[in-house]
């Protein structure tokens, strides 16, 4: 199992060096896929959090504010990432 979440670590580590590649480029599939990989990186760490096989180093009690920071982070980033695409249009 923990091989399995390496593996989708790894996916998601390469959909966010190319979300990140094609906004640096201005490419025009660069804003959706920056949402995609923003989307697919929340998940996984909260998933991290509250089911994993791999070592973790988030201290116990620690989970609930840990997922509320991750959550309004992501947020905030697609808020951005919208009133980006009004910048690219332009």
């Amino acid at each position: 199992m923990a091989l399995v979440e390496l593996a989708a670590s790894g996916v998601i580590a390469v959909l966010s060096v190319a979300a990140s590649w094609s906004l640096l480029n201005r490419a025009p599939h660069g804003i959706p896929l920056a949402r995609i990989a923003l989307i697919a990186t929340t998940l996984r760490e909260m998933l991290a959090l509250y089911w994993t096989r791999l070592p973790s180093n988030v201290v116990p009690g620690t989970r609930g504010v840990h997922s509320m920071v991750m959550a309004a982070h992501a947020a905030a980033w697609l808020i951005y990432l919208a009133r980006a695409r009004r910048a690219y249009e332009i």
